[in-house]
Order: structure tokens, then sequence, then C-alpha cells
């Protein structure tokens, strides 16, 4: 409006009247527009879940334009009258045109299913007493029904069943019509009123406490009829006192409760034990004694006495000693009183202990040699003396061991202390110490056999009394040693010794010196490598040390060093000895060539596990043509040497390797250790072995997962089930035979009680031995539950998990397990876990959990003791 201010007088009227107009466009056309928009007369409008309401069920008034709902008073694309409506939200009514301006606003309300718990106990003290009216559920007009949909209403009065499920929907209160339904597990506690003594007694000798409180059924004690806190078990009784019982089967506890009155009972006083120590000697003096004097305390005088022994006079408990030995000792009375109520019968007892008198045996004398060993006294003593006694006065040992060398001869005496009330006892050991014979020491001589006669008893050592004997009996009947007569041997020298002395004795031993030897005569072959060798260690017969070789080696003793010495005879003196007398041998010596081994190289290839290897020997050009002892080695876990006859021509020779030595995988080294030709003992220089590296390839056998050969006859499985049962993703083959054999196809049906073999090849060709063997079960598998081929966890709620229909009410002890193709467990569940979402929860995990698009393998095992085990696939999609 503000252009027409700058119009010119001549159009001023012309301006004037366009403006009117414009301003009352202005002014009409709104008017007409509020006209058209539709109208709302119910701003809260309700439904129910049942109905699946949409943007189409929303009440408007048309007023001629035609009416769009939008989710927002200013939003400009109108909801699509097919979407469904959301409970609790807002929705504004606009015309076609979508700009009537203020739209108005509808509130929705969708009645679903009442509020309540998925499972309520009802807690009753009998079945019959359980009704509808007792289960709970918040919501309109509620009503309970026992099926899922349909049916009738239950009445408040209607028992329930145990174990069973019911149904609750409830009504719009704004148009009458019925929700979906909660269902309720019901279980109904019944909880009966414990039953016992009404009167319980017990004894104060060990205080009581509400655990000894018995009744049949009674799991809570309680102080009072209305108290709310059980009470410890530990809790003490209190005489004169009400408890009460109740039973409880969790979450109930019985209504009314068990009563019960305690009184506690005192035990009877038999006071104090006591005990008495009599001497074996005394009970003449002593005859007989009261037991009840022996007791200490305040004991009770209204019981009564047992034992091993009849006592009189009751309570007092006379009783006669005289029979009472000390192999009977200790006797025990025992001293009784029954209190003639809950308490049990109370005792003490009187210990009457009969002491032995000490025996220190009977008084006895010895005699002892002055060399013999020590000497017990105590085995000197008559009688049967008591032992832990002591001596007087104290030998050198501090016990009763004499040693002639120390201890001198005399009396000694032996006193046992006695055990109160009993006094000591001793006894006597007189020692006489007697001196020993003298055979002097022994001694030895070398005579030649040649010699005239010695007498041995010049041989012998020290001191020694004349007057002995020899043995064995030389020829000339006394000592005297004949080289020409005796033979060379140890003689014994006898002295008599006076008793208690044992005769004494010492050793001659004679040797007559040996003729020299020098061995036999030998011959030998030494190799021109095998460097210095000793002559003397080819010599047999055991020749003597020290001899002299001729003629002389360069060593200048018996070395021989095929480098410098010649070949031909040697002799080997010994001599002359101490009787002038020789001995000589001679050893022929020839030299043989080695053979020569220079440019010998071994090739081997590498090798399968469970197969031969062959060892090709190249370029020992200088090694002549023949047969040839091949001793070689084998580095690897199993290590050892073997032999093998070769034959070589042109330097060129081979050998195989057996399987049974090839069991380990992994690099093997083969050495020559020695080779040497037929008919010689001539090896190939030790500085030229030579070796080789090898590797054993292992050939692994497929495994198959537990249960993985069991399938359902109806599935009409085949050799690539059969595959997808083995651990791992490396290609399989399928035989009909163990070894060879003929090739299975992926597609070939597999049959009942057939047995199937399965190799598998390495990166490195080696083919599986032994094969895997699978006996196939196919098994009528029933139709009540059914197994989805595949589910997709996406997170829309459909079809979110992998839920097999019916399992868990027909099979409620089942156990399912998943695996990926490698064998690895993803996923165990049974009747408490819940169904698997495509997450791994088992063994090997990736990432968030959550498994890659792609084929698992379950097994589903029935536990029903009847239906067998089985397994399959199921495609997980995201």
């Amino acid at each position: 409006m503000r252009t027409l201010l700058f119009m010119t007088a001549k159009n001023k009227d012309f301006y004037i009247y366009l403006s009117t107009f414009f301003m009352l466009i202005v002014l009409i056309i709104p008017a007409n527009i509020a006209a058209q928009c539709p109208t709302i007369s119910n701003t809260n409008q309700s439904f129910c879940d049942l109905d699946d309401p949409t943007i189409a069920d929303l009440i408007a008034t048309d007023s001629g334009n035609g009416i769009q709902w939008y989710d927002t008073p200013s939003s400009t694309t109108p909801i699509s009258s097919t979407i469904g409506l959301l409970d609790g939200e807002d929705y504004y009514a606009d015309d076609n045109s979508g700009s009537c301006g203020v739209r108005e606003r509808v509130d929705v309300t969708i009645y679903g299913a009442p509020f309540g718990l998925n499972f309520q106990g009802v807690c009753v003290d009998d079945p019959n007493d359980a009704t509808i009216a007792d289960l709970t559920a918040i919501g309109n007009n509620v009503q309970w029904y026992n099926v899922a949909s349909g049916g009738i209403p239950l009445l408040s009065s209607t028992v329930l069943n145990d174990n069973t499920i019911y149904y609750a929907d409830q009504e719009n209160p704004d148009t009458g019509c019925r929700t979906s339904r909660l269902s309720v597990l019901v279980v109904i506690g019944v909880v009966p009123v414990p039953t016992g003594n009404p009167v319980q007694i017990f004894c104060s000798e060990t205080p009581p406490t509400v655990g000894d409180l018995t009744a049949t059924n009674a799991d809570s004690w309680y102080a009072t009829n209305t108290s709310v806190i059980p009470l410890d078990p530990s809790t003490l009784l209190i005489d004169g006192e009400n408890y009460f019982a109740t039973s409880v089967d969790p979450p109930c506890e019985s209504n009314d409760r068990f009563e019960v009155t305690v009184i506690i009972d005192d035990p009877a006083d038999p006071g104090t034990s006591g005990s008495l120590d009599i001497c074996e000697s005394e009970i003449s003096t002593i005859i007989s004694i009261d037991l009840f004097d022996e007791l200490s305390g305040t004991p009770d005088t209204n019981g009564s006495w047992s034992g091993p022994l009849p006592t009189t006079n009751g309570s007092t408990g006379t009783l006669d000693i005289t029979s009472m030995t000390v192999s009977g000792s200790p006797y025990t009375f025992t001293y009784t009183i029954d209190p003639g109520n809950s308490c049990s019968p109370t005792s003490s007892t009187v210990t009457i202990t009969i002491s032995p008198e000490p025996n220190a045996g009977t008084s006895g004398s010895i005699d002892i040699c002055n060399n013999d060993a020590t000497q017990d006294l105590f085995d000197v003593l008559g009688g049967s003396p008591d032992t832990g006694g002591t001596w007087s006065p104290a030998l050198d040992s501090g016990t009763g061991l004499f040693d002639p060398n120390v201890d001198a001869p005399g009396t000694y005496t032996y006193t046992v202390t006695g055990t109160a009330p009993c006094p000591d006892a001793s006894a006597t050991v007189t020692v006489a110490v007697v001196p020993e014979p003298n055979a002097g020491t022994s001694g030895s001589i070398d005579i030649c056999n040649n010699d005239a006669t010695q007498d041995l008893f010049d041989v012998l050592g020290g001191s020694p009394d004349t007057g002995g004997t020899w043995s064995p009996t030389l020829a000339s009947g006394t000592g005297l040693f004949d080289p020409n007569v005796d033979a060379p041997g140890t003689y014994t020298y006898t002295v008599t010794g006076t008793a208690p002395c044992p005769d004494a004795s010492a050793t001659v031993t004679v040797a007559v010196v040996p003729e020299p030897n020098a061995g036999n005569d030998v011959s030998v072959v030494i190799c021109s490598e095998d460097g210095i060798q000793n002559l003397f260690d080819f010599i047999t017969g055991n020749p003597d040390t020290g001899g002299i070789w001729s003629p002389p080696l360069a060593s200048g003793t018996g070395f021989f060093d095929p480098n410098l010495d010649t070949p031909g005879v040697y002799s080997y003196s010994v001599g002359p000895n101490q009787c002038n007398q020789r001995d000589l041998s001679e050893i022929t010596v020839t030299i043989e060539t080695n053979p020569d081994v220079t440019g010998l190289e071994l090739q081997v290839g590498n090798i399968c596990l469970g197969l031969p290897n062959l060892v090709e020997i190249i370029g020992a050009t200088s090694l002549p043509d023949g047969d040839y002892t091949i001793v070689y080695s084998l580095t690897n876990a199993n290590n050892f040497q073997n032999s093998v006859t070769v034959t070589f021509t042109g330097g060129n020779s081979d050998f195989s390797i057996p399987d049974s030595f090839l069991t380990n995988i992994g690099t093997t080294t083969i050495a020559i250790i020695s080779l040497i030709p037929m008919n010689s003992m001539c090896s190939a220089d030790v500085t030229l072995i030579t070796s080789a590296d090898f590797i054993v390839f292992d050939n692994v056998t497929p495994e198959i997962i537990e249960e993985g050969n069991i399938f359902c006859e109806q599935d009409e499985p085949t050799i690539s089930d059969l595959t997808a049962s083995i651990v791992g993703n490396a290609p399989i083959t399928w035989y009909d035979d163990p070894n060879g054999g003929t090739i299975y196809s992926d597609t070939t049906l597999l049959e009942d009680g057939e047995t199937y073999y399965a190799s598998t090849l390495t990166a490195e060709g080696c083919e599986s031995i032994p094969r895997l063997e699978v006996t196939v079960q196919l098994d009528d598998c029933p139709n009540d539950i059914i197994i989805p081929d595949g589910f997709s966890p996406n997170g829309d709620n459909i079809n979110d998990d992998f839920n097999i229909v019916n399992l868990r009410d027909l099979y409620p002890n089942f156990t399912l397990e998943v695996y990926n193709r490698y064998g690895n467990i993803l996923y165990k569940g049974n009747i408490d876990t819940p169904n698997w979402n495509g997450n791994s929860e088992k063994g090997i995990t990736l990432g968030n959990s959550e498994l890659p698009v792609g084929v698992y393998f379950y097994i589903l095992k029935f536990n029903d003791g009847n239906r067998k085990p089985i397994q399959g696939r199921v495609y997980l999609s995201r």
C-alpha cells in the first residue's frame, strides 16, 4: 500500500479504488478459508490395540475441503491414512490445502493388555481356596479367560488350576472394545500348618535353642503368633515360654501357626570324679574303702554304684579291694543318678590304680674278656627286672653298658624307683675281667716257586703267643711252607683262649710269584686313516704291562703310527721277574687304505608322513665300484642310527629310508656317519661326513563335530551335509573304502548305517592317513516342531532370533548348540536361556560379538530319553 503514495495526482482516484479492493480481499478470503477447515468435537480419541488403528480411524468433521492429518501444528507433509496410530501421540487436522492456519489437535490413547506380572503365585491352605479373584491385573473392567483368544470370561469364583496359564484383557471405557490379553502363569502354593507335640520338654544341662524345637513341616519359629521376624535357630529357649511355628514353601507361608509350650528341667549332681592310687603290697592292710568319699564337690546321695567289682551300702559304695591286682588295674567305678525328669542320668567316676612294686631282679655275676665289646649288665640280673633303673657307681657309658677297656671290675648296684606309694628296689652285678689270647697280626709273603721252605710264624706281626695251630694244614705238619708242595693262599694261625675269651687268630697270605705273561701271538689290520694305534691293545691272553717292543717303533713305545712305522712282525717281551723268568709274543701288522669319498653328495626330497623317502648318493667318483655298508643317522624327535648295504656304480648309489623311521613331522636331517667296503674294516674318513635336510609333511585326518553323523531322514541329507559336519574349511573328499575306493559326489544321498571315509589334502598335497571313518545314522524325525531355515537379527522385531516352534513346550529338557564352519561353538542354550540372536556367546567372538552373514550349524538334543538328537544348518542374514 505504501507504493500508492508515490503515484501522481492524475491516478490518485484509481489507486484509491484499487487499494480499497485489495483490502476487501484480505478481509474476505480468510473468512471463507476458515469456514472450509475440518473441525474436531472429540480431542481425546481412544482405541483398542487389537483393532490396529490407523490415521484413517481419527474422527474429524469435513467442512468441505477434505481432511489431512499432520504430526505437528506446522509440518507440511501429511501423514498417510494407512500409518498406524501411536499411543500417547498427538495429531493435527487440516484440509486438503494444508493452509487452515491453526490446526486442531487430537490426543490418541491406545488401550492394550492390562498391566500385571506374567508369573503369579497364590498361597492357600487348601487348593480349592485359590480362585480367579486371587489374580491381579491393573486395567479397566478386567476379565479373565483360560484361552489366549476368544472364549467366555471366567467368574471370579472359578477355582484355579496349578501351573496353568490364564489370560486377562481390559475394556476401552470410551468405545467398549476389548484389548489384547496378558498371559499369566499361575502357580498355587499349598502350605499346611505344622503339627507336633504342643508341650516340649528339655534339659538345661545342654541349654536348648530354637533349633531344638520339633514340628512336622516347620520351617520358621516366631516369638508370638503375630510377630513377623523369625527367631534365629541359636536363640536360647526360656522355661514356660510359648513359641509359634509356620511352614514355608517360597513364596508362600502358612497362615496359621502351631503353638508349642517349652518346659526346661535341671539335671542331677553326681559330684566330681576322683581317683585313688594303692601299692599292691598295701592291699592286704587296707582291705576296703568307701567310694563316695573319693568324690569331690557336693554330689547327691540318691545315686547308685556300678563297676568291675560289687559294692555295698548303697550310695556309700563300700568296696572290698582284696581281689584287685596290678594286671586288672585301673578299676573304674561309676556313680549314677537318675533325676526322673527330661534330663538324662548323670554320672561321675572313681578310678583305682594298683601300682606294682618295683622289681630290680636278683643279683648276678659275670666274667668278661678284656677285648670283648661292651656288655649290658641288665642282662646279667636274674628274675624279671623292670627297665628304666639306674646303676651305681656310674659306668663310663652313663647307662648299664660295661666297657672292659675303660670300666673297672667290681660290684655295681641297679636301683628301680617305685611309683608312689611303692618304695624303691635294688640288686647287684659283680664283674671280673679275663685277659685275651694273642695270635699276632696278619702278614703276607711272596715266594718264588724255586725257593726253600719258609716258616710262616716269622711272617706274623706283633708278639704272637707260641703253641698255636695252622689251617689248612701244611705238608710239614707245622708252620713251614714248601713252594714245591704247598699251594699259595691264606693260612690261619689260631691261639686257644681262656673262657670267656674267644680264640685269637691271624693270617698269612702266601703268593707264589707268577711267570711273566706276554700274551698270545696276533695279526692286526690298521686302516691308513685310523691314526696312531696302541699295539698292546690288540694282544690277547691278559699280557703283563711294561714289556719291550722290538724292533723299536717310532714312538719309542708300543704306539704304531701308520704314517711312520712299516707293516711287519713286532715282538713284545716281558721279564725277567724277581724269579728271573721271561715271556715273548709276536704281532703281525697289515695296513689297509680307507675308501676315498671325495665329492660325495646327498640328494633327498620332502615327503608326506607315512611314506618312505629315497636318498640319492652322487659324486663319489674316487670310490671304486662295488658293495659298501653305509651307516647313517636321522636327527628328529626319534634320533637313531641305521645301516644299509648299497652298490656304487660310477660313484653313484641310492637307498630308501623306511616309512617306519619317518614318524615325526617337520625338518629331519640325514647324515652319513661311515662308509665301509664289504670284506674290509676300513671306513671313509669321518671328516668327509655329508648331510642333507628334508621335511616330513603332516597328513591330518579330518575331525567331525559331536553327533555330526546323525541326520533327519526327511531332510534327505547328502554328502554335502556330511561335509558340513567336518571341523574347519579344508577341502574334503569322501570315499567308499578306507584305502583307495570310489569318490562320492556332493549330491550323493546318504544311506542309514552306511560307512563313509573322509580325506583331506594339506597345502603340501599330503592326503589323510588314515581316513576319517563315519557311520551315518538317519532318524525318523517327528514334525511336531518347526525349525526355520534362517533368521534376520536386524532389530525390526520380525524373525529376530532362531526360534524353533513348539520346542520349549514339548521338550523342556532340550539343549541346543550352534557351531561355525570351523567347528567352534558359538551358542549353547536350554529352557532357561533366550533363543540364539546371532551373536557369539561361547568360544570365539568377533568385534561386538555379532556374527557375520552366513550358514551356521546346529545340534539339537531333546534329552527326553526317547528322541535322538538332530543336526542341521541355519542361514543368518542381517
